[in-house]
């Protein structure tokens, strides 16, 4: 599993309260547009289905910060807290009542 870029802003995100955007945590900017680092490095090659986003938004990157965070304070390794932030923020927010999975033919929301 590729944990290059976690291990470069680990030490940011576990000694810095995760509640606004970090600059320390940009990647490139362009105009509007600004790219920032959030730990969604881990594939769970074990999957069955694949459900794929463009890119997480703000309310994701901050859950997943805030998660990796909590995970290297309790001690946790790079690829624990990587699964632990990927599982509680991928489509958290606003956007996970929108998201129906269909399993078996019957409708599940996330």
């Amino acid at each position: 599993m590729e944990q290059i870029l976690f291990a470069l802003f680990a030490p940011i995100i576990r000694d810095n309260e995760i509640s606004t955007l970090d600059d320390r945590l940009l990647l490139d900017r362009e105009g509007p547009v600004s790219v920032y680092y959030a730990p969604f490095d881990c594939i769970n090659r074990d999957a069955k289905i694949v459900i794929a986003g463009i890119t997480p938004g703000k309310t994701q990157m901050l859950n997943a910060l805030q998660e990796a965070r909590n995970q290297l304070l309790n001690g946790a390794s790079h690829e624990a807290a990587l699964e632990a932030a990927k599982r509680t923020a991928s489509f958290s927010g606003a956007m996970c009542p929108n998201l129906s999975i269909w399993i078996s033919g019957e409708r599940r929301p996330h």
